[in-house]
């Protein structure tokens, strides 16, 4: 292992991702990535940590010991990175709050109404822990919409 090599943010949030999801697709459709590229950076965090993090076949994947090992770090460094940034922001006096012009009767959604209700409630919770971010914004598309409910709903499952 290289001493030198340093671990990358989206090399952690890659990482969560596909233990959470226990699926390369999965995750790369949470991260909006490639599944190729999402398993060029899984390998690369597995050679800098100098081990396999997943039990891969063509049928399943699961952590090894390393990985669950792993993932509970990986999520606290993630959560403590968010409390960071919510903090600076708070004392900064940055006062942004999220109100998407889009009616939900205007947005087609590829999930189903349970999958959409825990996605909002995670991302309610995650709002009331960060109640001073807002964000004004009339020209929200569907996609940044999408990726931010995403965010929200990862870290909020950490």
């Amino acid at each position: 292992m290289d001493t030198d090599a340093r671990v990358e943010l989206r090399q952690l949030r890659a990482f969560v991702a596909v233990a959470e999801e226990l699926n390369f697709g999965r995750a790369a459709q949470r991260l909006y990535v490639t599944q190729p590229a999402l398993s060029r950076t899984i390998r690369a965090l597995e050679k800098l940590v100098g081990c396999d993090l997943f039990h891969r076949n063509t049928r399943s994947v699961n952590l090894t010991s390393a990985g669950t090992a792993l993932l509970e770090h990986a999520r606290d460094v993630l959560d403590g990175l968010d409390a960071g940034l919510t903090a600076a922001r708070a004392a900064g006096g940055e006062n942004v709050t999220v109100e998407p012009a889009l009616a939900p009767t205007e947005v087609d959604l590829p999930i189903g109404a349970p999958e959409v209700a825990e996605l909002f409630g995670h991302f309610a919770r995650l709002l009331h822990r960060a109640h001073t971010a807002r964000v004004v914004r009339d020209d929200v598309t569907v996609d940044e919409v999408m990726a931010l409910f995403a965010g929200a709903f990862a870290a909020s499952r950490g």
